[in-house]
């Protein structure tokens, strides 16, 4: 009797001791003894990783259905809780991994979840299912949470591909565009301050030769004031000089 109460715990494991199948204590890796028929063991590993998927049809943010898979790994951290505390910790690890999933694809977009943001909701499922085991107490810890590529369902698979190829298409034209807009604008802009400038320089020509052509005559009207007809006369045969000067014919 007192050797069958002889038991080795390995190194990767814990033992949790029971008096008449009521917790008492967690013991590590090492030889231990304990009163057999009063006291019982439950050994549990806690250095193996275990992993298992979860896929499933869920909404986005902007009402898409969509289809997502994951692979989470994990360990009992504490056989105490592991044990006592739910009935079916690998049932509890399932439920709250569809409610982390369901919580972050439901506020995300179709494009987020599909094309951007595949690592970011992944880690916020991580965070969002470490919080909900530790709330539930079930001795689980979360290794890694592995975010497969998303899809949408069979059904939808083509209209959702020509979804896609239609927005990889919207990105291309708005490329095209703004590199078409960085080439034309500046030369649009440069052409009109050329414009601009030389309608100013042309007023500014107009408006000075306006003015020589006004103080060339009121130099003249003292002239004319004196001798009318005289000045007159000058005036029109100065005149008819620059007209006859680009005719072909002699006069």
């Amino acid at each position: 009797w007192a050797l069958s109460g002889t038991f080795i715990v390995d190194p990767a494991e814990q033992a949790v001791i029971l008096r008449f199948g009521k917790y008492t204590e967690t013991v590590g890796p090492g030889p231990h003894w304990i009163p057999r028929f009063i006291y019982s063991k439950i050994v549990v590993n806690v250095d193996r990783v275990s992993d298992y998927s979860y896929t499933a049809h869920m909404l986005t943010k902007d009402e898409n259905l969509v289809s997502v898979s994951l692979v989470v790994q994990y360990r009992v951290g504490d056989p105490e809780d592991y044990l006592f505390n739910v009935t079916d910790p690998q049932e509890s690890l399932h439920q709250a991994t569809s409610s982390a999933l369901r919580e972050v694809i439901g506020h995300n977009t179709l494009d987020q979840i599909i094309t951007e943001g595949r690592e970011a909701w992944g880690s916020s499922v991580n965070e969002s299912l470490i919080r909900i085991l530790k709330r539930y107490e079930t001795g689980i810890i979360v290794v890694n949470v592995s975010p497969q590529p998303a899809r949408a369902p069979e059904a939808v698979q083509d209209a959702f591909d020509d979804a896609i190829k239609a927005q990889e298409d919207e990105k291309r034209f708005k490329e095209q565009a703004r590199a078409y807009a960085a080439q034309v604008v500046p030369i649009a802009e440069g052409n009109a301050k050329r414009i601009s400038a030389e309608a100013n320089a042309y007023a500014e020509q107009v408006v000075l030769k306006a003015k020589g052509e006004i103080a060339e005559f009121l130099a003249l009207l003292p002239a004319y004031d004196n001798a009318p007809v005289l000045t007159g006369e000058r005036l029109y045969l100065e005149a008819m000089q620059q007209v006859l000067s680009k005719s072909s014919k002699i006069i």
